[in-house]
């Protein structure tokens, strides 16, 4: 109805419950007796019943579709079956059963199956890519920390050892320690960036830092 059912018509063995139903949806009670009637003027077919055999024979439905122009649709919800199977082979009448449905709740688990199976690649993979930035959030900074630190133990040294330098002999005693220290740097630091894509980032970085004593330092 919410699809915009224009008229419903129930009908049941007894009338007063088919009339009790119809009051409820704001639709019309049939006599069961009847049905074979209104067979003409409607365009589905609703069955559900728990009649041991067929309720809706070929024989009752095929002469309302003589001269019928729009298709009639059976949907047989009973077990057994209220939808005679001779009604399937009438042109215009399509039946579906309980069996039609299972086949396609079949198909519609499996490919739910298979998008499950997907969308655990996708949430593994943004768990991962997640991982690798927190470890890189740590492994950038401990880079940082080492540079800094040994920065200012080579500006120490310098000052020590060249305070009375000037001119190009300070300007090479410069470079000297700039490049040895960038040279004993490049390892270690190449290193802790290629382990921040992996598992063990952090405590690569942590380790670092304690080699280099600045685990306890929180600049």
């Amino acid at each position: 109805m919410s699809r915009g059912l224009r008229r419903l018509s129930v009908a049941n063995r007894t009338y007063q419950s088919a009339y009790a139903l119809a009051g409820r949806l704001g639709g019309s009670a049939v006599h069961f007796a009847d049905v074979a009637k209104q067979l003409r003027d409607v365009d589905v077919v609703v069955s559900s019943t728990a009649a041991p055999h067929a309720v809706l024979r070929t024989d009752m439905v095929a002469p309302a579709m003589a001269g019928r122009v729009a298709p009639l649709v059976f949907l047989d919800l009973a077990v057994p079956s209220d939808v005679e199977p001779g009604v399937a082979e009438l042109a215009g009448c399509t039946v579906h059963t309980l069996d039609d449905l299972a086949l396609h709740i079949g198909r519609t688990v499996a490919l739910r199956r298979e998008e499950a199976v997907a969308a655990e690649a996708i949430c593994a993979d943004a768990a991962e890519d997640f991982r690798a930035w927190q470890a890189a959030r740590t492994v950038a900074p401990a880079i940082g920390r080492l540079r800094a630190s040994t920065e200012a133990l080579r500006v120490a040294e310098v000052e020590r050892l060249a305070a009375g330098l000037e001119g190009p002999e300070r300007e090479r005693f410069e470079r000297l320690s700039r490049q040895l220290v960038g040279k004993l740097l490049h390892r270690p630091t190449t290193r802790l960036r290629e382990s921040a894509s992996g598992p063990d980032g952090v405590q690569y970085a942590e380790t670092a830092l304690d080699l280099f004593g600045l685990a306890d330092d929180p600049a």
